[in-house]
C-alpha cells in the first residue's frame, strides 16, 4: 500500500458542504462532509462536546448502482463521560477527528477501505455482506463527539475539587475554580442527520442501521426513530434492519441516579413515546427500552445483537457506572475477582429475554476478548459471522408493497383508462339524448315570443364549455387517455428519479438506471430476472422532456386521426385498440430476440411511428403528398437514431415493417371484435350513395366533409332487425369476447414465455447502468499514461479556456491515479470504464487518431476477474466510473 494515499486531497474542500445542499447535487460514489448550520442562540444547535461544529459524512453509490431506495447508517462509537472524573478521562474525545476522517473526502468507500486495508477497520460499503451489497447502498457515518452515547440533549459544566486539576489543561481555570464545560447533545446530532436523511431520502425501501459501542448503544432509538418515520399509517414500505456492535448495555443503579439526568436522554426518547420516568430508576433500564421499542416496531424488522464473551471495555465502564472504578476517595476499585462474570451474567439473562420474546432478535457471541471497531471489523474475522449478520440486513420482498414507479403507473394508467371509458359513455349517452331531444339550443341567450331575453347562468356556461371540450376529444377517445397516462407517467418519473447529465440522456430525463427503475424494455432483466411487466411498461415510457414532446406531436398530429376515422367508419374503438396491442406486442418482442441490441428501449415512440405508418396505408388515397410524410417518418428515424439512444432502430425498424403489415390485415379483425361488422362492404355501398341526392345538392361536393360522422347500417343492426337476432348478437358477443380475452392472454402469457425459452440477451446488461453506455478497458496503463491523451505543452493549455483546463485537469487527474507510483503499480493490471452512447463516435475517433491503448470490452472477458476497487472522476457534473482489476490464477497458477 502506497503511502500516498494518505496524502491531503488538494481539491478536498468541495466535499465539504452545509446541508442545505441537495444530494442530487452530490457526485456519486465519493464521500462528502456535510455541516449543518448552527445557531448560536439555537439550544438545540448541533454540536459536539467541546464547543466546535459536528458534521457527518456521506456517500452516494456509484452511477451503476444509483438508487434512493437504499440506506446504510453507520453511528460511530468512542466512550461515555457523566461527571468530573469520567470526562476528564475522555476530553480527547469531546471532538470529531477531522485528521482521521477527511481522507475520505472525495474517495469512493473501495478506496478509501483498499488504502486503509492494513488497519482494523471496515468500510462496509465497501462491499457485500452475504447477499446483500452495501457498494449498491447510500452510506452515512455519523461521528460521535459528546460522550452522552448520541441521546443527550444537556449542557453540564463539571467541577472538579482535586488540587491536581489545576495543572491540568482539560480544565478551565477560573477564581480557583476548576471546570470543565461538555455539551452531551448527541440527540441533537443525531436529529440534524435524520433530518437531512427525511429530506433527501423520502422513500426508502430498505435501510440498513449498525453501530460500534456507544454508537451500538444508541441502535435502537435511531432505528425506532426512522421507523416511525417511514413506516406511518398508509405507508409501511420500509423495512429495517439494525445491528447493535458491542454497545455499553448494562446501566447500574450508580449510574442511574448519579449520571443519567447529566444527559437528559428524555427530550430524545419522548419522541418514540417512551415512557422515560417509569423506566430511568431501574437497573434493567436498557433491557424495558428495547422491549418497548421492539413491541412499538414490526416484525419484520430484523435485530442482531454482537458482541465478546469478555469485553474489557465494556467491564470497565461497567465498574465506573457501578460506582467501583475511579481514583477518587468516594470510590473504591472492585476487590472481588468474578466481576466479569457479574457482567457476562446479567448481559446475557438480559439479551436472552430479549430473545425468547422477540423472534426477530438475534445474537452473535464470539468466543474469548475483545471490543469492535467501525464496521463490524473484529465480528468479520469470525468465520460465522458473515451467515449470522447477512440473515440480519437482507430485503425481502415486501409483500403489499410497491415501488413509486408501480404506484405511478398504477395511477397514470388508471386515470387513463378512466378517460377513456368517461369519453365513450359520454359521447353514446350524448348520442341518445340528441336522438330524442328536440334539437333546440340550451346553451346562450334564448327569445320567447314575449320578446323577453333570458339570462344564462354560469352553470349553463360552463356546462356548455365542458361538453364542448369532451366532444372535441370523442372522436379519439383512447389516444386521449394514453396521452394522458403517458404525461402522467412522465412527470412522476422526473419527480421521482429527476434529469441525469445530458450526455448520460441526450432526450432530457433520467439516467439508465432512473428509466430502468420505471419499466424500460430491458430483455436482459426480462430473461434472467423474469421482470415481465417490462413488456407493459415501456409502452408508456418516454426517456426524456424532449422525446416527450415528440410523443405529443406524434399523437396530436398523427395518430389521433388515424383513430378518428378507424371510429367514425367501424363505429367501436376496440379495432384501433386491437392494432396498437398487437403492434406493441410485435416491437417488444422482436426487440428482445434482436442478438445485437444495446440493451435497453423505451417503446412509446417507436409504436406511435407504427401507427403512423397504419394510417398511411389504410388511407393512403386520403393523403394528399403521402410520399412527404414518409420522408417525414424517415427524418424521424434519423434524428431519434442520432440523439435519442434509448429508443433503438430494431424498435423503430420493426414498428415500420409490422405497421404496414398489420395494416392490410386490420379489416379482418373486425368481424371478431365487438361492434359493428361487414363494414367494408357498406363503405362500398355508401361510397356510390343515391347520386340523385347529391344533384338534390346542387351538385356541391362539399356537401360531405370527410370529417363528418356518417351512418352506416351494419350488420349487427341488420341482424337485430330479424327475428332471430338477439340469439345471433348474444352469439357474436361471445365469439368476440372469447377473442379478446385470448389476444390478451397471448399478449401476458404466450409471448413472455417465448421470448424468455427462445431469447438468450447479454447478462451484462442486467446491471440497468451499463444499458447507457459501452464498455471499455486499458490493460496498459502505462501506455494510456504516455498517450498524447493528457497534453504537458505550456502554451497549448495557455490557449484552452476555463472549460479545456478543467477537462485537462481532470484527464490528467484520471491517468495520475491510473498509474500510481511503483509500490501501488503491482496491484492492478487493467482498468475498466463505460463511455455514453451520445459519446462514443467522437471517442471512437479519438481513440484511433491519437494511439491510445484503449479496446472495446471488459477486464473480466480478459481474465482479470479480482476487481480491486473502483473510482469515480467529475467534472461539469458529469462523472466517470472506473473499475480497477488484479490478475487472477487458476489452479496451475498460471496468469491469466
Amino acid at each position: 500500500m502506497s503511502s500516498s494515499w494518505y496524502d491531503s486531497n488538494g481539491n478536498s474542500e468541495s466535499f465539504i458542504v452545509d446541508d442545505s445542499k441537495p444530494l442530487r447535487q452530490f457526485h456519486p460514489n465519493q464521500f462528502y462532509k456535510v455541516c449543518p448550520k448552527t445557531n448560536g442562540a439555537n439550544s438545540n444547535a448541533p454540536i459536539c462536546g467541546d464547543g466546535s461544529p459536528f458534521c457527518f459524512y456521506v456517500s452516494k453509490p456509484s452511477q451503476r448502482a444509483a438508487n434512493n431506495e437504499r440506506l446504510l447508517i453507520e453511528l460511530m462509537g468512542g466512550g461515555a463521560c457523566w461527571d468530573a472524573d469520567t470526562c476528564k478521562k475522555q476530553a480527547d474525545y469531546l471532538y470529531v477527528n477531522s485528521d482521521l476522517l477527511d481522507i475520505t473526502l472525495g474517495r469512493s468507500c473501495q478506496e478509501v477501505q483498499y488504502g486503509l486495508q492494513e488497519k482494523e477497520v471496515n468500510i462496509l460499503c465497501s462491499g457485500s455482506l452475504g447477499e446483500t451489497d452495501f457498494s449498491t447502498y447510500n452510506t452515512v457515518i455519523i461521528p460521535y463527539c459528546t460522550q452522552d452515547v448520541h441521546v443527550g440533549s444537556n449542557t453540564v459544566t463539571y467541577t472538579d475539587s482535586n488540587d491536581n486539576a489545576n495543572d491540568d489543561d482539560t480544565y478551565n481555570n477560573n477564581d480557583n475554580d476548576n471546570y470543565l464545560t461538555v455539551h452531551h447533545t448527541g440527540a441533537n446530532n443525531v436529529q440534524s442527520v435524520l433530518e437531512w436523511i427525511y429530506k433527501n431520502f423520502p422513500n426508502l425501501r430498505h435501510i440498513t442501521v449498525t453501530g460500534c459501542s456507544a454508537g451500538g448503544t444508541a441502535v435502537p432509538v435511531v432505528q425506532q426513530l426512522l421507523h416511525q418515520h417511514y413506516n406511518h399509517f398508509g405507508n409501511r414500505n420500509t423495512q429495517l434492519a439494525a445491528i447493535a456492535d458491542s454497545p455499553v448495555f448494562l446501566t447500574p443503579s450508580y449510574f442511574l441516579q448519579n449520571g443519567l439526568s447529566n444527559w437528559n436522554p428524555q427530550q430524545l426518547l419522548n419522541k418514540i413515546g417512551v415512557p422515560y420516568n417509569k423506566y430511568k430508576d431501574s437497573e434493567d433500564y436498557p433491557t424495558q427500552l428495547w422491549d418497548f421499542i421492539l413491541r412499538k416496531g414490526d416484525n419484520r424488522n430484523r435485530w442482531g445483537f454482537v458482541s465478546h464473551t469478555y469485553d474489557p471495555v465494556s467491564l470497565i465502564y461497567y465498574q465506573y457506572m457501578s460506582g467501583n472504578g475511579g481514583d477518587n476517595n468516594n470510590r473504591r476499585l472492585d476487590d472481588n475477582n468474578n466481576i466479569d462474570n457479574q457482567w457476562y451474567t446479567e448481559l446475557t439473562n438480559s439479551i436472552s429475554f430479549i430473545e425468547n420474546k422477540h423472534h426477530n432478535v438475534k445474537s452473535f457471541w464470539m468466543d474469548g476478548e475483545g471490543h469492535c471497531t467501525l464496521g463490524m471489523y473484529y465480528a468479520l474475522q469470525d468465520s460465522n459471522f458473515e451467515a449470522f449478520a447477512s440473515n440480519i440486513v437482507k430485503e425481502d420482498p415486501l409483500i403489499g408493497t410497491a415501488r413509486p414507479a408501480f404506484n405511478a403507473f398504477l395511477l397514470a394508467s388508471c386515470l387513463g383508462l378512466g378517460l377513456i371509458g368517461f369519453l365513450i359513455f359520454n359521447k353514446r349517452r350524448r348520442t341518445l339524448r340528441e336522438g330524442r331531444e328536440v334539437d333546440n339550443d340550451l346553451f346562450g341567450d334564448q327569445n320567447d315570443d314575449s320578446g323577453f331575453t333570458t339570462r344564462v347562468s354560469w352553470k349553463s356556461h360552463w356546462k356548455k364549455r365542458t361538453t364542448t371540450l369532451l366532444t372535441t376529444y370523442e372522436d379519439h377517445p383512447v389516444v386521449t387517455g394514453y396521452a394522458l397516462c403517458i404525461c402522467l407517467y412522465f412527470w412522476f418519473m422526473i419527480i421521482e428519479e429527476g434529469f441525469c447529465h445530458p450526455v448520460n440522456n441526450p432526450s432530457l430525463g433520467p439516467n439508465a438506471v432512473g428509466l430502468s427503475n420505471f419499466g424500460i424494455n430491458n430483455p436482459s432483466l426480462i430473461v434472467y430476472q423474469h421482470q415481465w411487466f417490462r413488456l407493459l411498461t415501456s409502452n408508456f415510457l418516454v426517456t426524456g422532456a424532449l422525446t416527450f414532446f415528440y410523443a405529443n406531436f406524434y399523437l396530436w398530429f398523427r395518430v389521433r386521426h388515424l383513430e378518428r376515422r378507424m371510429l367514425n367508419e367501424f363505429n367501436s374503438p376496440w379495432l384501433f385498440v386491437t392494432l396498437a396491442v398487437v403492434l406493441a406486442t410485435v416491437i417488444n418482442a422482436f426487440y428482445c430476440l434482436f442478438p445485437s441490441q444495446q440493451g435497453a428501449s423505451a417503446t412509446a415512440i417507436p409504436l406511435l411511428m407504427g401507427l403512423h405508418a397504419c394510417h398511411l396505408t389504410i388511407y393512403w388515397n386520403s393523403f394528399v403528398r403521402p410520399f412527404l410524410s414518409i420522408a417525414a417518418i424517415l427524418l424521424d428515424f434519423v434524428l431519434i437514431l442520432i440523439f435519442f439512444p434509448f429508443n433503438s432502430w430494431v424498435m423503430m425498424l420493426t414498428a415500420l415493417v409490422a405497421g404496414p403489415i398489420l395494416a392490410r390485415i386490420s379489416r379482418r379483425f373486425d368481424s371478431w371484435l365487438p361492434g359493428p361488422m361487414d363494414v367494408e362492404k357498406n363503405m362500398k355501398n355508401a361510397s356510390t350513395f343515391d347520386q340523385s341526392e347529391l344533384r338534390s345538392n346542387g351538385g356541391d361536393q362539399g356537401a360531405v366533409d370527410d370529417d363528418e360522422e356518417v351512418s352506416y347500417e351494419t350488420m349487427d343492426e341488420r341482424v337485430a332487425s330479424t327475428p332471430d337476432g338477439t340469439r345471433s348478437r348474444r352469439r357474436k358477443f361471445i365469439t368476440r369476447t372469447i377473442f379478446c380475452v385470448g389476444l390478451a392472454l397471448f399478449v401476458l402469457l404466450i409471448v413472455p414465455l417465448f421470448i424468455n425459452v427462445v431469447a438468450s440477451p447479454n447478462k451484462v446488461y442486467s446491471q440497468p447502468f451499463y444499458t447507457g453506455c459501452k464498455l471499455y478497458y486499458t490493460t496498459d496503463i502505462d501506455g494510456l499514461s504516455s498517450s498524447s491523451f493528457v497534453s504537458n505543452d505550456d502554451e497549448k493549455e495557455e490557449e484552452k479556456g476555463g472549460a479545456g483546463r478543467r477537462i485537462m485537469a481532470v484527464s490528467s487527474d484520471f491517468v495520475r491515479w491510473l498509474q500510481g507510483d511503483d509500490q501501488d503499480r503491482g496491484n492492478y493490471q487493467c482498468a475498466s470504464f463505460c463511455i455514453p452512447h451520445m459519446v462514443t463516435p467522437v471517442f471512437k475517433q479519438v481513440v484511433h487518431a491519437k494511439g491510445i491503448p484503449i479496446q472495446k470490452g471488459t477486464c473480466r472477458n480478459q481474465g482479470y476477474s479480482t476487481k480491486l476497487l473502483d473510482k469515480t472522476f467529475s467534472a461539469f457534473a458529469y462523472s466517470l466510473d472506473v473499475e480497477l482489476y488484479s490478475a487472477s490464477y487458476n489452479n496451475n497458477d498460471e496468469e491469466h
